[in-house]
């Protein structure tokens, strides 16, 4: 914490400034600092027990350049190590584990934003997602849908039909996307195709209340022209009143470190580490284009499994005590924002009353009463998925779907893995990707000119510690380098 707090005074570290006053990402960050030290144990352990054969002493050699670089920022690349070029849009295995540990803090948000600034008449029943890549987030809807449908069911309800349809040009990714889908039972509420964010249509007549786009996919979109074009698509898409949030990182032309921005971090799932480095290169104020290179470095974590691993899981862990909302693997997790169908029917018949245009957006959604041991903030829940998502990691196993993906990226036979898994085999060597490709880049200024150029209203702006209740301008913190913007298409269409 000294380390951090001492490097928040110089402005070639501004970005470890924001990161000391967001609790929920120091503490990610220390988190994944001890699964590198458990990452570097397992390295050490396979060196061990593989001898000194070119394969281990290059693994080991990996782990210590990692340890030596461990007080900067972030590692350089080790340019002895043999990384395979791959697009992980078109091998989605690995994009779907990086982005894990924020899956449930983003529906999380979603639906508390939704539940604040839809000015919609009706509940929150069709969403939508461009460039959907892995699924990870149409998985998680689905989860949420289907849920509140058993709710309805058991309460003897007639339930809302509910469904999230998200969109890619990653024939990999839908391929995966749409597997993942029919894996978690949930075809229902969930379904891809291909589309482009420039000129997606939705089916005849449908219109969606919600549609998001985060973790800067938006910048994929190259062209000025294509980026405006998917704001007008999307606003097509929506219900009056409808939202549309899009998240991104935005630059500094005035500032960047010589080797551009950088960071890490490591994630785990089902005996799999996967570490991620990213490089961006400096922005270019002409062109408005970057280069990312993403460097990825996969190995399977014995620590977790095996005796060590049996001895984990007979552990009670925190909140097994609580009901099913804390229960990482139950279907029926409960969100900020969650809907149960008597709810929406009650309101809906006292919002029908109103004049649309002045109905309180909170009317037409409702959260579930809560149990005592359920969370009493925005705060708290997002904590409690945090460590939902952290247990979840740590006993998960991987789906068929999942393993298939990960034998063929360490070249071995499902079954090979599944040994090594459960440490009756020594592990495969360590698989390493390299993926580049050029992203258009935004200052703030920019960003917002397009936005008030498209013919959505700003509702609210945000930035990625995903807290609803803490709103933050970019346009009036020079140094907040990543935005959230929470656009709504008006219930009037001429409305300015």
């Amino acid at each position: 914490f000294f380390w951090l707090i001492s490097h928040t005074q110089r402005k070639n570290h501004s970005h470890l400034h924001e990161m000391a006053e967001r609790p929920q990402q120091l503490v990610s960050s220390l988190r994944e600092l001890v699964a590198e030290v458990l990452l570097e144990s397992a390295s050490a352990s396979q060196s061990n027990d593989e001898g000194n054969d070119g394969r281990s002493s290059g693994s080991s050699s990996s782990s210590g350049s990692d340890s030596e670089d461990s007080d900067s920022d972030v590692s350089s690349i080790d340019e002895s190590l043999v990384y395979s070029q791959f697009d992980w849009y078109e091998q989605p295995f690995l994009y779907d584990i990086v982005f894990q540990s924020d899956t449930h803090l983003e529906v999380n948000f979603l639906l508390q934003v939704f539940q604040k600034y839809s000015v919609c008449p009706s509940p929150l029943t069709r969403v939508l997602e461009p460039g959907s890549g892995s699924g990870r987030l149409l998985v998680e809807f689905g989860k949420l849908f289907q849920s509140w449908e058993s709710f309805a069911v058991d309460a003897g309800l007639e339930p809302m039909p509910r469904h999230i349809h998200g969109y890619d040009i990653a024939e990999g990714s839908l391929s995966y996307c749409n597997r993942a889908i029919r894996d978690a039972g949930v075809e229902r509420f969930a379904s891809a195709e291909f589309g482009r964010m420039e000129s997606y249509e939705p089916p005849s007549g449908t219109k969606y209340h919600l549609a998001f786009n985060l973790v800067s996919s938006f910048k994929h979109l190259t062209a000025a022209d294509d980026a405006q074009k998917h704001l007008q698509c999307t606003y097509n898409a929506l219900e009056p009143g409808g939202l549309f949030v899009l998240g991104l990182h935005v630059v500094d032309y005035d500032y960047h470190e010589e080797a551009g921005e950088r960071e890490q971090w490591l994630e785990h799932r089902g005996g799999v580490n996967v570490r991620a480095k990213i490089f961006s290169s400096v922005p270019d104020p002409v062109t408005k284009l970057e280069q990312v290179n993403i460097y990825l470095e996969a190995a399977v974590c014995k620590s977790r499994y095996g005796e060590r691993y049996e001895e984990e899981r007979s552990e009670p862990k925190r909140g097994e005590e609580q009901e099913s909302v804390d229960d990482p693997h139950s279907g029926t997790r409960q969100y900020e924002g969650s809907a149960s169908d008597s709810d929406v029917a009650v309101q809906q018949a006292e919002v029908s009353t109103k004049d649309a245009a002045s109905a309180d957006p909170n009317d037409t959604v409702s959260t579930v009463e809560a149990d005592a041991t359920s969370p009493s903030t925005p705060t708290d829940t997002a904590r409690q998925f945090c460590e939902s998502s952290e247990e979840a990691v740590l006993d998960s196993t991987l789906s068929g779907l999942e393993l298939e993906a990960a034998s063929a990226m360490f070249g071995v036979t499902p079954s090979e893995l599944s040994e090594s898994l459960c440490g009756k085999r020594s592990p495969p060597p360590p698989a390493r990707y390299h993926h580049a490709f050029s992203m258009r880049t935004y200052n703030t200024c920019e960003l917002f000119e397009l936005i008030n150029a498209s013919p959505f209203e700003i509702a609210a702006c945000f930035d990625f510690s995903y807290n609803v209740e803490q709103p933050s301008d970019p346009r009036e913190d020079p140094n907040q380098l990543s935005v959230i913007a929470v656009l709504r298409r008006p219930l009037d269409d001429h409305q300015s």
